[in-house]
């Protein structure tokens, strides 16, 4: 016996019901005209089955086995009659509109995918709707019509059933949001594509709302909303496809923090976006993220002490770091996990030399070693910081060192360990830590790190990486003191420190290759004193090069042991002098002047200015080997600007752009007599090349020049032969 639906209609006049009867009566199709009588009615049954509808005594029969015999009832079988058939967009108010529900519908992949209509248009939630029951393989939806925005979107399937049981528009979870009508499609079409994957590998598929949007975990089956504040945060940090990933849960309230803020929370397979709903930081909202996040979840999160989030998490010396009302949680560099801190206005990282915390520094045995630790009390009130380092196998320190910044003057400080310092409101300082690593040492990574105590609480950790190596690619020389003293005490000076020590890591992904750096003026007094004020003419000549010859031995040690095949100045004259080699047999047509530049004055007093002298290792004599067969290929970078050093360096790096032109520029003065020969080469080779053109004023060869580097969507080889001055070429 089957029994489908029994449904009591009240108040309707005709209501059409099939009737399979096993047992009893002739099956058949009932017509009953006056539901609450159940009197006046026709049953159309197989031939020599019919009941009279006439006859009293049959009535009387049907309705007593229809009202009175539950057995008898379960063995009718309801069947719903013929639906009614309606077409896309049936009903709308006019045309135009009716062309959006057309629209809609074949965009969405038409009676494929849709099926055809259940209903005519009609309203719901003040909006335009019309009904789909969705074709075999599909689950239906609604087409939704925005009369005030004039759009229409399909809204289907399990986040059709998700909009549907939130409310609709005016959506209600544990709170009430507005989500309003689509903007957009289920997207990646589901007729077309497959589910978009998240950073974290889940399929999904979404549709953008008004106010938020429902994101539907094909994996799972799972739909989500994600809307105000909490979804503006999620799309500026890269929606899914962020470090984020998908959003695994509603928006909710957040858990009260212990000092009375108030907020909401989305989870996300990656971390957590919190929203504040009152206090000093009331409708904003921070991310946190990672194993960082784990470890906030973990302790409670905004119930835990720590409070809400007040920064979004941010990278700090290639690690997570943020911080919250209670206080922060950062990189343990000594244990090599993520640890919470109680709030304190005293902060600290450790780096090696100029380098970036997170850098390596290459270091020969015998070298000198400066590990710093930079503290910080960004509070108003002053605090007893106490430091300890850990240095294995580096041996005492000889000196330490304090200084304000890195261009500061260093005031020595008292061998004691640990190190105790009183930090005074609003203070920055460096501790330097110096070190003349043992001539023995054998290559190895060698680890320092700090531990920062406030009040015998551990607020800070630091860890750096000294790596002892006996060959090197490179070696780098400049000073220190000098490139402070030119280019003045600020950040760009700093920032170019800091990119010596960045490239020379040898990452080879970054074209890297493993440099040394040295500072000059550490290794002696006469090149910390340099300061290009030479009297000329004096004789011999190697007193004018006293400097020179002791940078030269500082580099000859060097490569003794790193047995390096390349050597990089980074500095003009002003920096690392030039070795002035005397010319007596100058060229007659050279006139002297007077000249504020030192370098100009080194031609105007018969004297060559070179570097050979720093790539041949003869001692103190410059002989034609020097100039020949030098030991070290040999290259200066100088500029007006620390800052123009810096882009040269990382710009050498980055090597040409990713385009595919081919273009170069070969330019030469009217002396030059080898354009012929030119041409003929690049015809043998079959070169695509443009004519010679040849300008007679400087001012429009200029401007041509100009014109040529700018025509063919720029060039990768820009070569000049022949003659210059000192400004141009």
């Amino acid at each position: 016996m089957r029994l489908h639906k029994i449904i009591l209609l009240l108040g309707i006049l005709v209501v059409v019901v099939v009737l399979q009867m096993q047992t009893g009566i002739a099956s058949g199709s009932i017509s009953v005209e006056d539901a609450d009588a159940v009197r006046n009615f026709t049953l159309n049954t197989a031939s020599g089955d019919a009941l009279d509808s006439t006859d009293a005594s049959q009535q009387e029969t049907f309705i007593d086995v229809f009202v009175n015999d539950a057995d008898a009832i379960r063995d009718f079988d309801f069947a719903p009659a013929d639906p009614l058939t309606y077409s896309v967009g049936e009903g709308a108010p006019d045309p135009a509109t009716k062309n959006h529900f057309i629209d809609a519908y074949n965009r969405n992949g038409g009676t494929t995918v849709l099926g055809s209509p259940t209903t005519e248009v009609h309203r719901a939630w003040g909006y335009l709707v019309q009904d789909f029951p969705g074709a075999t393989g599909y689950v239906g939806g609604i087409i939704m019509y925005n009369p005030y925005k004039n759009y229409a979107y399909y809204i289907h399937g399990a986040i059709w059933e998700r909009y549907y049981g939130l409310g609709g528009p005016r959506a209600t979870t544990d709170i009430e949001f507005e989500l309003g009508p689509p903007v957009s499609d289920i997207e990646p079409y589901i007729h077309t594509l497959p589910p978009e994957v998240s950073s974290h590998g889940t399929q999904f598929r979404y549709q953008n709302f008004e106010g938020g949007a429902l994101d539907h975990n094909v994996d799972t089956g799972e739909v989500f909303e994600v809307h105000g504040a909490i979804c503006a945060k999620w799309c500026e940090l890269g929606y899914a496809s962020g470090e984020l990933g998908l959003v695994t849960s509603d928006e909710r309230e957040a858990a009260q923090s212990p000092i009375g803020t108030t907020g909401r929370v989305s989870d996300f397979e990656g971390g957590h976006i919190h929203w504040h709903g009152s206090g000093d930081h009331y409708i904003i909202t921070y991310v946190t993220h990672g194993d960082l996040d784990d470890l906030y979840t973990s302790m409670g999160g905004t119930a835990s002490w720590l409070g809400f989030p007040v920064k979004d998490q941010e990278e700090v010396d290639g690690h997570g770091y943020c911080e919250f009302e209670g206080g922060y949680i950062g990189w343990d560099a000594i244990a090599g996990v993520y640890k919470a801190f109680e709030k304190t206005s005293i902060k600290s990282k450790l780096f090696i030399e100029d380098a970036s915390s997170n850098i390596v520094v290459n270091k020969a045995p015998g070298d000198i070693a400066d590990v710093v630790v930079e503290i910080e009390n960004t509070g108003d009130t002053t605090q007893n910081v106490k430091v300890e380092l850990d240095y294995p196998l580096l041996g005492a320190p000889p000196i330490i060192y304090s200084r304000g910044d890195y261009f500061d003057e260093k005031t020595q400080q008292p061998a004691e360990y640990p190190l105790d310092i009183e930090m005074g409101p609003q203070s920055k300082m460096q501790i330097i830590w110096r070190f003349e690593l043992p001539s023995y040492m054998i290559p190895a990574d060698v680890t320092v790190s700090e531990e920062t105590f406030v009040s015998d609480k551990l607020v800070s950790t630091g860890k750096g990486t000294i790596k002892v190596v006996r060959r090197s690619d490179g070696i780098i020389i400049t000073n220190r003191k000098l490139l402070y003293e030119k280019f003045g005490k600020n950040a760009e000076t700093t920032s170019l420190l800091n990119t010596l020590y960045d490239i020379s890591d040898g990452d080879n992904n970054k074209k890297e290759i493993y440099n040394v750096v040295y500072y000059v003026d550490r290794y002696s007094s006469l090149a910390a004193d340099w300061d290009q004020k030479i009297t000329y003419p004096l004789i011999p000549s190697e007193s004018i090069n006293e400097v020179a010859h002791d940078i030269d031995l500082i580099v000859e040690s060097k490569h003794g042991i790193l047995q390096s095949d390349y050597l990089t100045i980074i500095g003009g004259d002003e920096i690392i002098p030039f070795y002035r080699l005397h010319n007596p047999d100058r060229l007659k047509r050279e006139k002297d002047t007077n000249s504020n530049d030192p370098v100009l004055e080194i031609v105007n007093h018969n004297h060559i200015p070179t570097d050979n002298i720093y790539s041949g290792f003869n001692g103190e004599s410059l002989d034609l080997d020097d100039w020949i067969i030098p030991e070290l290929s040999i290259g200066r970078i100088s500029s007006a600007t620390a800052k123009d050093m810096q882009t040269f360096i990382k710009n050498s790096l980055k090597g040409p752009s990713d385009n595919n032109n081919n273009n170069a520029i070969l330019a030469t003065d009217s002396s030059n007599y080898n354009v012929g020969i030119i041409e003929k080469v690049f015809s043998d080779k079959q070169l695509d090349f443009e004519p010679p053109i040849s300008y007679g004023d400087s001012s429009e060869v200029a401007l041509q020049l100009r014109n040529e580097m700018n025509k063919h969507e720029g060039y990768k080889i820009l070569s000049y032969a022949g003659h210059s001055s000192v400004s141009t070429i």
